[in-house]
């Protein structure tokens, strides 16, 4: 199962299936929760996922555009704590990381 939530605070609900409430959201999207003015919407957002089947479990504002640093973060952890679990990696691992994913910006890993 894969979850991923910004907030705490969210509620389960009644709903239609996923496509079609993807459809009307995006064709009702607001920018009421929208503090920062980027487009980037604020707030609380949640799924969880069976990842044998995919099936939708649970979503609040799934389809609402939003900044993807922590989930990416913790999926990234996920990734990691998995394969040390296999016994592929340990806390001493040499990670591999590309001249160019070392470039991006902005990055405060210090990558050399």
């Amino acid at each position: 199962m894969v979850m991923a939530s910004t907030g705490v605070d969210a509620k389960p609900r009644k709903h239609k299936s996923a496509h079609a409430q993807s459809q009307s959201k995006k064709a009702s999207a607001s920018k009421s929760d929208d503090t920062t003015g980027s487009g980037w919407k604020t707030g609380t957002a949640a799924i969880i996922v069976d990842g044998n089947t995919g099936k939708v479990l649970y979503e609040d504002k799934a389809d609402a555009l939003r900044h993807p640093a922590s989930l990416t973060k913790v999926m990234t952890l996920y990734l990691l704590f998995e394969q040390m679990e296999a016994g592929r990696l340990n806390l001493n691992s040499e990670m591999v990381v590309s001249a160019r994913a070392a470039a991006q910006s902005p990055s405060k890993l210090n990558v050399r």
